[in-house]
């Protein structure tokens, strides 16, 4: 990890001290349990696989001041997405491709 990563890393985690961040290729995202998600263990292995990775997208898009607000607290499949709420008023689409709205 470069200097400037771990720099990223130790200033968010100093701030946010029951968070771990994740640096993957340049992509930082908010360590999480996937299995603590709730409706994350009624997925079929192809949605949970999908949210993993749209989890990972959609968390190192937000900013360090908005990737706590990010965590997932509950998710449910649908035939053509997976519907994801992050706390009582924000939640969003994921789709197969790769987009969320």
């Amino acid at each position: 990890m470069s200097d400037i990563n771990k720099s990223i890393v130790e200033k968010f985690e100093k701030k946010h001290k029951k968070y771990k961040l994740i640096n993957e290729g340049n992509k930082f995202y908010v360590e999480i349990d996937f299995n603590k998600v709730k409706g994350f263990d009624e997925l079929s292995d192809i949605a949970k696989e999908l949210f993993r990775t749209l989890y990972k997208e959609h968390n190192s898009a937000q900013g360090l001041d908005y990737k706590i607000k990010f965590i997932p607290k509950s998710v449910k499949e649908h035939k053509e997405y997976l519907e994801v709420h992050f706390n009582k008023s924000n939640w969003l689409h994921w789709l197969p491709n790769g987009q969320w709205y």
